[in-house]
C-alpha cells in the first residue's frame, strides 16, 4: 500500500512542479506565482528604461535557469549562467565573479543572496561588473524555511536589503507577498513537511494545500507588508 501510494505521487508531480506555471497543489504554489509576477515587472520596467535594444545578461545563482525562456530569451544578446554547480555557464561563487568590470547590461541573482557566505560582497560584485546605468534584478527570501543548498545564512527585510544595495544609484525593494498570503505560505510549508513525513496523509494534507493556495490567491493583494516570503530588488548602477 505504502508503495503503491508513493508511485501515485510521482505519477502526479511527473512534469508538474514549476517555478513558472506552478501546480496548485505544490507546497510553494504562492511563492512562485507572486515572484515570478514581480521578476516579470522588474523586467519591464528595466526594459522601458533601456529601450528596444538586447543586452547582456549575467544569472547568478542560475540553478537550471528556470525564468531564461520564458522571460529574458528575447531580450538577450548574451545570458550567462553563474553556479557553484557545475551545470552552470561558468562555476563560481557569487563573492568572486571572473569577468571584467562593467561586462553586462543587467545582473540576475534570484534566491542566492541567502545563500552566499558574503552577501555585501557578492552585491558589490554585481556592481563592479555591470556597465555604468546598468540594472539589477534580485531576489531573496524575507520569511521561508531552513534549506541548506548548501548552505543557508541569511534572511531580509525591506529595510535590510535597502542598505545591501546603498552604493547603487538608486533602489526598489517590493515585497512579493503580503501578510495574508505569506501566513498561508508558510501553514502550507508545514503542511507539506507533515505530508513528507507520513505517506497515509499526503492525498488529503495535498487536497489541504490545494484549497489554501486556492485562498491565498485571492487575499494576494490584501494584507500588510511587515510579512512576506520573498523581496523583489530593481538597482541601478
Amino acid at each position: 500500500m505504502r508503495q503503491k501510494l508513493v508511485n501515485i505521487e510521482m505519477k502526479f508531480w511527473e512534469g508538474r512542479r514549476s517555478n513558472i506555471r506552478p501546480s496548485i497543489f505544490q507546497h510553494d504554489y504562492l511563492a512562485h506565482v507572486g515572484l515570478y509576477q514581480d521578476i516579470k515587472n522588474g523586467l519591464n520596467t528595466i526594459k522601458k528604461k533601456i529601450g528596444k535594444r538586447k543586452f547582456k545578461i549575467i544569472d547568478i545563482g542560475c540553478g537550471d535557469k528556470p525564468y531564461y525562456h520564458d522571460l529574458f530569451k528575447p531580450y538577450a544578446q548574451a545570458y550567462v549562467g553563474v553556479d557553484i554547480e557545475d551545470q552552470a555557464d561558468v562555476v563560481a561563487p557569487a563573492e568572486k565573479l571572473p569577468f571584467p568590470d562593467r561586462s553586462f547590461d543587467l545582473v540576475l541573482c534570484f534566491q542566492t543572496l541567502e545563500h552566499s557566505d558574503d552577501p555585501q560582497k557578492a552585491v558589490a560584485e554585481m556592481k563592479r561588473v555591470l556597465k555604468p546605468k546598468g540594472f539589477v534584478l534580485a531576489s531573496t527570501h524575507g520569511i521561508w524555511n531552513y534549506h541548506p543548498f548548501p548552505h543557508d545564512y541569511y534572511r531580509w527585510t525591506n529595510e535590510g536589503l535597502q542598505k545591501l544595495f546603498k552604493d547603487f544609484s538608486w533602489v526598489k525593494v517590493k515585497e512579493n507577498l503580503k501578510s495574508y498570503s505569506t501566513v498561508i505560505q508558510i501553514v502550507n510549508i508545514e503542511l507539506y513537511s507533515l505530508a513528507c513525513r507520513n505517506i497515509f496523509l499526503k492525498l488529503p494534507l495535498y487536497a489541504i494545500i490545494m484549497s489554501l493556495n486556492v485562498t491565498g490567491r485571492l487575499l494576494m493583494q490584501y494584507g500588510q507588508k511587515h510579512l512576506s516570503v520573498n523581496y523583489l530588488v530593481l538597482a541601478q548602477r
